[in-house]
């Protein structure tokens, strides 16, 4: 059991950058504006298991993302002329296994990487369809949980030529995690399977989400873009748009589990760091009872749920065990950001930081340029004993 003594608070700084422009304006604001500590480290920042690119494998590596997600080789290079840091060593590409002096490109190598495995992290979220929200829209609701020193804490807004304007939380600058388009179509993730090993390239989920919310205006869009895609990772996601169409995504690698909810079929639609679709069984065994017990919590309050939710974000904020909001942030998984997403207003209210502790920010798409700095307290608390323990 956690005592007062064992508890410590932390202060952390978030930025919400909002740009515009061509592609290649968007990244050399980007680089500019991301080039002093600590920001600048989120470039180039990479797991201790992979090497970086050769230029020619980067560059490789770059023509294969542009082709699925066309400009951010604009991008990335803009980035790169202002940053001063060269496209190899942008971890958003991947990077290289190397084994009895062989290297394995992440994002493109023909056998596959030997073996690079996932993180430890969280994440919790849901859908809400318009009868169950007492404002009648449709409502998504996730929170992001993991080590505060492996985020770069960074919410965008970003007005990029050619693109759906879209609001997310990045992730190796040029990736996205969770959140909406200009089209009212909106995405929520999570790791599905922790510990589980790929062995196969291709793109990670912050790649898989940057595609999806600039290409996409509806849920069918993204089921036949993610059809087209070749993944390397393990995710749950949950898609709705403004129609009232809604899915449930499961992802391993090559392996897709998919159940779609057209606006007649309206429901309730929840994931946190397990499978649940048949398709998915033999993934049963590394179901983590934390993860279990996240799942039932949302369950419980949306399945079957009597009268509409008069405010999704009080299901954030409620304390873990008893809820979805966690506190063991120097073991890995901790609630660093939280979204509620109002697929008919457009908006997201962000919370930086834990919600149990922070206040929200209502966000939209017409923000004016620069770059605002937010402040968040964490109280870390050690995980328990077990934490990490499977189910069977």
């Amino acid at each position: 059991m956690a005592t007062q003594s064992n508890r410590k608070s932390y202060t952390l700084t978030y930025r919400h950058d909002v740009f515009e422009g061509s592609p290649r304006e968007a990244g050399r604001w980007q680089g500019e504006r991301m080039s002093d500590d600590p920001w600048r480290a989120s470039f180039s920042g990479k797991p201790p298991f992979l090497k970086f690119y050769t230029r020619q494998e980067a560059e490789k590596a770059l023509r294969l993302a542009d082709d699925h997600c066309p400009g951010i080789a604009e991008e990335i290079q803009g980035a790169s002329e202002t940053s001063r840091i060269p496209i190899e060593k942008m971890t958003f590409l991947g990077g290289c296994v190397e084994v009895n002096g062989s290297r394995y490109p992440t994002l493109y190598s023909v056998d596959g990487p030997p073996s690079v495995p996932t993180a430890e992290g969280g994440c919790s979220h849901f859908y809400l369809p318009r009868h169950l929200t007492s404002e009648r829209h449709l409502q998504m609701g996730v929170n992001y949980d993991c080590h505060p020193g492996m985020q770069e804490l960074r919410l965008c807004t970003t007005r990029i030529t050619g693109k759906a304007a879209h609001i997310s939380f990045s992730d190796n600058v040029f990736g996205r995690t969770s959140g909406i388009n200009e089209h009212g179509f909106a995405i929520t993730s999570s790791l599905g399977s922790p510990r589980s090993e790929v062995r196969i390239a291709g793109f990670t989920y912050n790649i898989v989400s940057r595609i999806l919310l600039d290409q996409c205006a509806s849920v069918a869009e993204a089921i036949d873009r993610l059809h087209s895609l070749p993944i390397a990772w393990y995710s749950n996601y949950l898609f709705a748009d403004r129609s009232g169409e809604s899915a449930q995504v499961e992802i391993a690698c090559d392996k897709l589990a998919i159940r779609r909810f057209t606006s007649d079929e309206a429901r309730a639609l929840w994931a946190t760091n397990h499978y649940t679709l048949p398709e998915m069984d033999e993934f049963i065994p590394l179901r983590m009872k934390q993860s279990l017990r996240r799942w039932e919590f949302l369950r419980s309050h949306l399945e079957n749920a009597p009268f509409p939710i008069e405010r999704p974000h009080d299901l954030l904020s409620a304390p873990f065990p008893e809820g979805l909001c966690v506190s063991h942030y120097l073991n890995g998984f901790g609630t660093l950001e939280s979204m509620v997403l109002d697929l008919d207003a457009v908006t997201a209210d962000v919370c930086f930081g834990p919600p149990s502790r922070n206040p929200w920010h209502t966000i939209t798409m017409a923000q004016p340029v620069g770059t605002t700095i937010h402040q968040a307290t964490i109280e870390n608390i050690p995980a328990p004993k077990g934490f990490w323990a499977t189910a069977s």
